[in-house]
């Protein structure tokens, strides 16, 4: 790459940085208010979602009939 394709190609780039900086400053203040929306939003009561298990109750559940499992095979094997 020359000199000159290095020049238009940092050119290109600091036109796109800028329209870039644009498109952020015009989207700003949506961003804010979709950002304030949305806080009042949560704030609403919602529908209960109910309960779900434990996944920490559940695997634990897991772990323990696996090795009452292995206690099981190992006690049969003797």
């Amino acid at each position: 790459m020359d000199d000159k394709q290095a020049i238009q190609m940092m050119q290109r780039s600091i036109e796109t940085i800028k329209s870039l900086r644009r498109a952020n400053a015009e989207l700003a203040p949506k961003a804010e208010a979709w950002d304030a929306i949305r806080q009042v939003l949560n704030l609403l009561p919602q529908q209960s979602q109910g309960m779900e298990p434990d996944l920490v109750w559940m695997l634990e559940k897991e772990i323990a009939e696996i090795r009452a499992n292995d206690v099981g095979d190992k006690v049969a094997a003797d």
